[in-house]
C-alpha cells in the first residue's frame, strides 16, 4: 500500500499518526486500523441482528395499546407500559443495551412482553420497563456504559487469556455505577416500587454493567443495613450474551455475604440467569463459563444457565420465553 492508502485506513479507523514517522510505523497503525474496522464491523452486524431478532421473535398475543414515556433519571430514558394501566406499579424491569446501540433496540421485545397474556399482559400485572441511554464516547464514539476494550477483549477471549482483563476495573465503571445506581433509586421514588421489584437485565456491556449493579447493591444495602434491608435488594438480574467484571470485587462481596452472621440463605438469594450463544463472535462462549463458575461458588446465587446455537443476540424465541419467565417468577413470585 502507498503512504497515502495507509494514511486513509488508518484515518477511516479514527486513529492518530501521531509518532508515524517512517512508512513501517504506518504500516503497524495500519494493521492496528484494520483490527479496529474488523471489530467496529462485528459490532456493527451484532447490533443489527439483534435488531432484527427483537423485531420477529415472540409476536404479542393481544393488542393491548403501549404507553412510552421520555424520562431524565440521571440518564435519559424510556418508560413503557401499558397505557391503560390505572393500578399501583407492581415492579421495573430495567434493561440496559449493548456497546454501541440505542435503548430504543429492546423496545419490540419490551411491546411483546407487555402484550403477551402468560407475560405481564394480564389484568392484574402492571410492570414498567425502563430503557435508559448510554452517552457516546470511546474510541468508536458509540454508546457505552463505560470505556470497553473491545479490542482486549476479543483477543483475551480467543486466547484464553482471561485471567487479567476480567480482574481490571475499566476506566468509567465506578461513575457509571454509581449514576446507574442513582437511576434506579429515582425510579423506585418515583413509582413507589421497592428494590425487591426490580429486575436488571443488559445485553453485552449492558449485561456486564446489570450484573455489577446487582453485586454491589448487596454490599451497599444488604451488607451494609443488614437483614432488615431484603426488602432493598435487587430482584434478579437477567445476562443476554455479557461477560463478568472486577471478579476480584465480585467475588469479596459474596464472600463478605456468606460470613455475615445474620442472612442466611434461607433469607436472600440473588437470583440470575445468564444466557449465551456458542457461536458468538463479539464475546466468545468461552466468556459466559467464566460467570457461570463464579456464580455457581456462592449459595447466595441461585444461577440459570441457558445456551443456544446462535451469535451475539439475545437467542431464539426458547431463549426469550425463558427470560419471559424468569422475569415473572421473580416479581410475581410464581
Amino acid at each position: 500500500m502507498s503512504v497515502k492508502e495507509l494514511k486513509e485506513v488508518i484515518s477511516s479507523a479514527g486513529l492518530s499518526m501521531a509518532g508515524c514517522v517512517e512508512k513501517s510505523d504506518l504500516r503497524a497503525k495500519a494493521t492496528e486500523a484494520l483490527n479496529v474496522l474488523d471489530i467496529k464491523s462485528r459490532l456493527d452486524n451484532s447490533n443489527q441482528n439483534n435488531k432484527k431478532e427483537m423485531n420477529t421473535s415472540s409476536k404479542p398475543t393481544n393488542s393491548t395499546q403501549i404507553q412510552t414515556t421520555d424520562l431524565h433519571l440521571g440518564y435519559d430514558c424510556k418508560v413503557l407500559s401499558k397505557s391503560e394501566e390505572a393500578r399501583p406499579c407492581d415492579g421495573l424491569v430495567i434493561i440496559l443495551h449493548g456497546f454501541g446501540a440505542t435503548n430504543s433496540d429492546f423496545v419490540p421485545l419490551v411491546e411483546t412482553a407487555l402484550q403477551n397474556k402468560d407475560v405481564f399482559g394480564r389484568s392484574d400485572r402492571n410492570v414498567k420497563f425502563i430503557l435508559p441511554q448510554a452517552q457516546k464516547g470511546g474510541m468508536f464514539g458509540m454508546p457505552q456504559w463505560w470505556h470497553i476494550d473491545v479490542m482486549k477483549w476479543l483477543t483475551s477471549a480467543s486466547q484464553g487469556q482471561h485471567s487479567t482483563i476480567v480482574r481490571e476495573e475499566p476506566p468509567g465503571l465506578r461513575d457509571c455505577r454509581a449514576k446507574l445506581l442513582n437511576c434506579i433509586e429515582q425510579a423506585c421514588e418515583l413509582f413507589e416500587v421497592p428494590l425487591s421489584k426490580v429486575l436488571l437485565c443488559g445485553f453485552s456491556q449492558g449485561a456486564m454493567t446489570a450484573m455489577d449493579l446487582a453485586i454491589h447493591a448487596i454490599e451497599s444495602k444488604l451488607l451494609k443495613n443488614g437483614v432488615d434491608s431484603i426488602k432493598d435488594t435487587i430482584a434478579g438480574v437477567c445476562m443476554f450474551s455479557g461477560a463478568p467484571i472486577v471478579i476480584d470485587q465480585w467475588a469479596e462481596v459474596l464472600k463478605k455475604l456468606a460470613e455475615h452472621d445474620q442472612i442466611s440463605q434461607d433469607q436472600y438469594k440473588l437470583n440470575v440467569l445468564v444466557t449465551h450463544g456458542h457461536a458468538d463472535p463479539v464475546l466468545p462462549f468461552i466468556v459466559s463459563t467464566w460467570t457461570k463458575e463464579l456464580l455457581e461458588k456462592s449459595d447466595y446465587v441461585e444461577l440459570a444457565y441457558e445456551t443456544h446455537s446462535e451469535g451475539h443476540t439475545i437467542g431464539p424465541d426458547s431463549v426469550v420465553k425463558v427470560a419471559f419467565n424468569f422475569w415473572v417468577k421473580h416479581l410475581f413470585n410464581n
